[in-house]
């Protein structure tokens, strides 16, 4: 394995340690009950032709 397969392996490794920034997100992520998500009835962007 040569050294720039070896950094660019290590750089992942590294990389995937991090789980602040996930945890973060999750933390701030706004809930919705079933009542609310039943009564959407807003449509948009899909069409065929």
């Amino acid at each position: 394995m040569n050294k720039l397969e070896f950094s660019i392996l290590a750089l992942f490794v590294l990389a995937s340690c991090s789980d602040q920034k996930a945890s973060n997100v999750a933390a701030n992520m706004k809930t919705y009950d079933i009542e609310q998500i039943m009564n959407n009835e807003a449509v948009g962007g899909g069409s065929f032709s």
